[in-house]
C-alpha cells in the first residue's frame, strides 16, 4: 500500500510538471519566431565585401560582392551604386572616371546602365521589365579607376570610401581588402564608420602581409559608411602622363576625330581646286582731265581760289609729260619732314601745256 501512495504522487508530480513545461513552450518560441519573421522582412544588405587591387601603374580595379536582401519595398528590379566624380587630391580637384568591367547577379551577367549627374557616376543594375522576388541576391560589381592615389611627405596614401553613403538601409557586414603591387609597404593605416564627415572608428584592421590588408565593420546604419586610408611607400606606383590618361580614356572616339580631320581636309582641297572663282584682273581706274586742263586749272575751278598745292601738282604733271625733270638732292643735310629736289626745264612750250 504504501508503494502505491508514493507511485502515485510520483505520477501526479510528473503530469504538473509536464504541463507547466508545455505551457511554457509556446511563448518563447513564438517570441524568437516573431523577432526572426521582422528582421526577414527588413531590407538590407547582408555582407559588402570590396576586393581592391592596386597595380604598379596606379590604376585601381575594386570587385565589389553584395550579397542583399529585397522584399520589394526600396530593391524592386535590383540596386545601383553611386561613385564620385570629384575629389580632392593632392591639394586639388581631380576628375575622377570610372569604366564598367563587369555586372553580374547570382553569378549570372545582369543588364544595367549609367548615369553622371551632379557629380555622381550611378549604376543601375536590374532588368526594367523584370521584377524581383522576396528573398536573398548576390550582385558583383567590378569596375576600374584612376587617379585615387594621394602623395605626402614621405609616403603615398589609397583614401577611399568603401560602400559610400547613399544607401537607405543598413548593413550587417562589410569587408575591404586592399591589395597593393610588389614593394609597396604599408607604413600605416586608419578606418573610419558614419555619415558624411564622421570620425567615429567602429571598425577594425588586419594587417595580412606587408603588401596587404583588410578592414571589417559591422551594423552601419542607413546612410553610413566605412571609410579607409592606407600609407605606404612612396614612389613605387609610376603614373602615366596627364596625355596617356587622355589617350586612354577617349581612344574609342580618336577614329571619330581622324575621320572628321579627313573629312575637312577632303573638302578644303576640293573646294580650292575646283569651288573657287576665278582671280579678277587688277583694275586700275583711269581719269582724263576735260578740255587738256591742267591739274592746277581744275583745282582752280574746284576749290574756287589758288593754292601753293596746285603748284606741285602742276610740276607733277609736266614731269610725267616729259617737260620737267625732278630729282631728290641726296647730299645735303635736311630735316625729318622736309626734302630738297632740283627742277630742270626739258622742252620748251607747246600747244599742249
Amino acid at each position: 500500500m504504501k508503494n502505491c501512495i508514493q507511485i502515485i504522487a510520483l505520477f501526479f508530480c510528473f503530469i504538473v510538471f509536464a504541463q507547466n513545461e508545455v505551457a511554457a513552450l509556446p511563448v518563447v518560441e513564438e517570441d524568437s519566431l516573431d523577432f526572426e519573421q521582422a528582421n526577414i522582412q527588413k531590407e538590407r544588405i547582408i555582407s559588402f565585401r570590396s576586393d581592391i587591387h592596386i597595380a604598379e601603374n596606379a590604376d585601381v580595379t575594386v570587385t565589389e560582392t553584395i550579397k542583399v536582401f529585397a522584399n520589394g519595398n526600396e530593391i524592386k528590379r535590383g540596386i545601383f551604386r553611386a561613385l564620385p566624380t570629384v575629389r580632392n587630391i593632392n591639394g586639388r580637384k581631380e576628375s575622377v572616371y570610372y569604366k564598367i568591367v563587369a555586372v553580374e547577379k547570382d553569378g549570372v551577367k545582369e543588364a544595367y546602365h549609367t548615369k553622371k549627374e551632379n557629380g555622381i557616376f550611378t549604376i543601375y543594375i536590374g532588368n526594367k521589365d523584370e521584377q524581383l522576388a522576396s528573398g536573398f541576391y548576390t550582385y558583383k560589381i567590378v569596375y576600374q579607376t584612376q587617379d585615387q592615389i594621394g602623395k605626402f611627405k614621405g609616403y603615398d596614401e589609397f583614401y577611399w570610401n568603401v560602400n559610400g553613403t547613399d544607401w537607405s538601409f543598413p548593413v550587417e557586414n562589410i569587408q575591404a581588402i586592399i591589395h597593393f603591387p610588389k614593394n609597396a609597404d604599408i607604413i600605416q593605416n586608419s578606418c573610419y564608420t558614419g555619415g558624411e564627415g564622421s570620425k567615429d572608428q567602429n571598425c577594425t584592421s588586419k594587417k595580412i602581409s606587408s603588401t596587404q590588408i583588410e578592414f571589417n565593420a559591422k551594423n552601419l546604419n542607413p546612410h553610413e559608411n566605412l571609410t579607409i586610408a592606407v600609407g605606404f611607400k612612396a614612389g613605387v606606383l609610376k603614373e602615366p602622363s596627364g596625355f596617356s590618361k587622355w589617350i586612354n580614356r577617349n581612344w574609342p572616339s580618336l577614329s571619330l576625330v581622324i575621320v572628321g580631320f579627313y573629312l575637312l581636309f577632303f573638302y578644303y582641297k576640293n573646294w580650292k581646286k575646283y569651288g573657287r572663282d576665278p582671280e579678277k584682273p587688277v583694275v586700275i581706274p583711269q581719269f582724263n582731265a576735260p578740255n587738256n586742263l591742267s591739274p592746277a586749272s581744275l583745282g582752280y575751278i574746284d576749290k574756287g581760289e589758288f593754292d601753293a598745292n596746285l603748284v606741285t601738282a602742276n610740276l607733277v604733271d609736266l614731269s610725267v609729260k616729259g617737260f620737267v625733270d625732278i630729282d631728290e638732292v641726296k647730299d645735303i643735310k635736311k630735316t625729318f619732314l622736309s626734302k630738297m629736289f632740283t627742277l630742270k626745264k626739258l622742252g620748251s612750250e607747246n600747244n599742249s601745256l
